[in-house]
């Protein structure tokens, strides 16, 4: 696994580098029932912390564990911190291909490289709120990156619902709405919440992994100043697992996150009608 140690001098952590980002691949990513009217929608500062990681690194593990460090922290805390681990799949190729990779995940971090001027993508690579790209493994920049994020006023509001909408086949509906004064992009993700795995090839190979906040679904909306919407999706989780969902506005130029929200549901879809 080769090393991007040029990606900053004060960043010495090993990390799994894949270079030669496309700018096709980055471009391509750049493209109900609310629950209330946008201007009753308060708009508080958020974090989001997007962890672009995979099976297949072995640096990645010990990035993991700094993502669910921070997830729990969250839910000790509850403060608006909002994590997702988007798994990669261009390291399928050494031996492990990981389950829960997604090529518009890869979609995603190669548009992240082309807006932070990075010379390529690697792994493990955390993203607070579009503004800061660090080692994912770097606990103590993580906290500082959240903290500063959290400082930083929304400047769109996002309210977002989610329900079963089936229990066979499972199926969510999402329901948002969005308040601002300019065009956006909206991503919604949809996560499972915990997830452990026996890899038995690979970098990672006899080692038991556990993941927080798995991303299984994503989209990207382009959004006029205020909108509602609803988004519907094939839940292809494990059965009875617990589903986090997170919608947050993004600076359609910048990527920067300019505010977010997020809602979950239940590890049973028995209610749904």
């Amino acid at each position: 696994m080769s090393l991007r140690l040029a990606l900053s001098a004060a960043l010495l952590v090993v990390a799994c580098s894949r270079s030669g980002v496309q700018s096709a691949q980055a471009d391509a990513v750049s493209r109900a029932r609310p629950s209330a009217r946008p201007a009753e929608i308060a708009a508080a500062p958020a974090a989001v912390v997007e962890l672009f990681t995979s099976e297949g690194c072995s640096s990645c593990p010990s990035a993991d564990k700094t993502l669910a460090a921070l997830t729990a922290e969250a839910e000790r805390s509850g403060r608006r911190v909002f994590t997702l681990e988007l798994h990669v799949d261009y390291w399928n190729d050494l031996g492990w291909v990981d389950p829960f990779s997604a090529p518009i995940h890869s979609l995603r971090q190669g548009a992240y490289a082309k807006a932070f001027g990075l010379s390529g993508i690697y792994t493990p690579q955390m993203v607070v709120n579009g503004r800061d790209e660090f080692v994912g493994s770097h606990g103590a920049r993580a906290t500082s990156a959240v903290e500063s994020a959290l400082r930083v006023p929304a400047r769109a509001a996002v309210n977002v619902r989610a329900n079963w909408s089936s229990v066979s086949p499972p199926t969510i509906r999402v329901d948002y709405d969005v308040a601002s004064d300019v065009p956006l992009d909206l991503k919604l993700a949809a996560a499972e919440d915990q997830v452990a795995t026996q890899v038995t090839r690979g970098e990672n190979a006899g080692r038991s992994l556990q993941h927080r906040h798995v991303v299984r679904a994503f989209e990207s909306r382009r959004l006029a100043e205020s909108k509602a919407g609803t988004w519907t999706l094939p839940w292809r989780g494990a059965p009875g697992t617990r589903v986090v969902v997170v919608a947050y506005a993004t600076d359609p130029e910048t990527l920067a996150v300019v505010g977010a929200s997020a809602a979950s549901l239940s590890a049973s879809a028995s209610s749904a009608p």
